[in-house]
């Protein structure tokens, strides 16, 4: 039997999200679905998870990051799945 290996990295992902929140800093993992080259598209939202033919592309996420920094409220979550629609 074929085994995904996505177990294993989205594991590392949570450990390596729990180090940074448990940090202090004010920090925010963003996980984008899919990333695929492109301009943005400024479609990009929330997600709570992806299909198989999810995707979004790398200009979608520079926004959505400095769009992060830029936020005049306090983030919510310190981590934010993101797709588009």
């Amino acid at each position: 039997m074929i085994q995904s290996s996505f177990q294993k990295v989205f594991l590392d992902l949570n450990k390596m999200e729990k180090v940074l929140e448990s940090s202090g800093l004010d920090t925010l993992a963003v996980r984008p679905v899919a990333l695929v080259n492109g301009d943005p598209t400024e479609k990009a939202q929330y997600v709570v998870g992806f299909a198989k033919t999810s995707k979004i592309f790398t200009g979608d996420v520079a926004l959505w990051m400095l769009d992060a920094v830029e936020r005049v409220v306090p983030l919510e979550q310190r981590t934010e799945m993101i797709g588009s629609v």
